[in-house]
């Protein structure tokens, strides 16, 4: 624990000073992870015929050290029983898995909602509003602002890929 501030004012009320702390202790506050949630899957599209075999030898060698190497359908009477080998079957299958197949990460709340192409034209219409805006302060304070030139750059290959023409009109500035 450290000390950050310390401070003790009197106060009219009484004859005693208020005092104030101001502490820190890391030990009593958690960091949240900033890395954003990942989401694990198996990567099944990739595997060969080697790679499903050590997945097949894995599991075997799992679960012949597993509570349900015996399994005698006479133990699976009731729902609690049903339960237990259930689960026990599900950990050695995923801890099979873990072992052997491969493993891709994703983000699980990287969902596209938008179409690619509709999230470009909404860019697109970002930018040009942006340097239309820009350009409509350089006209009105008649002061050159440096930004332009970065947004102008987009411009020709924006109006090339949206087929778009551009018509002659008179220059505002040299009227």
């Amino acid at each position: 624990t450290q000390t950050i501030g310390l401070t003790s004012t009197p106060t009219d009320l009484s004859d005693h000073y208020l005092l104030v702390a101001t502490l820190e202790c890391p030990e009593l506050v958690s960091k949240k992870s900033s890395s954003p949630i990942k989401k694990k899957y198996f990567d099944i599209d990739n595997m060969d015929q080697e790679t499903w075999s050590n997945f097949a030898n894995k599991t075997d060698t799992l679960l012949g050290v597993s509570p349900i190497k015996n399994l005698d359908l006479s133990n699976l009477t009731c729902k609690s029983n049903i339960n237990f080998f259930w689960t026990q079957l599900q950990n050695i299958i995923i801890k099979a898995a873990d072992f052997t197949i491969p493993v891709k990460q994703s983000s699980t709340h990287s969902k596209a909602i938008r179409p690619k192409i509709l999230k470009h034209a909404y860019s697109t219409l970002k930018s040009l509003q942006k340097w239309l805006k820009i350009t409509n302060e350089i006209l009105k304070t008649q002061t050159f602002s440096i930004e332009w030139n970065k947004f102008f750059v987009k411009i020709p290959p924006t109006i090339q890929e949206m087929q778009i023409s551009l018509l002659e009109h008179d220059d505002p500035l040299t009227k």
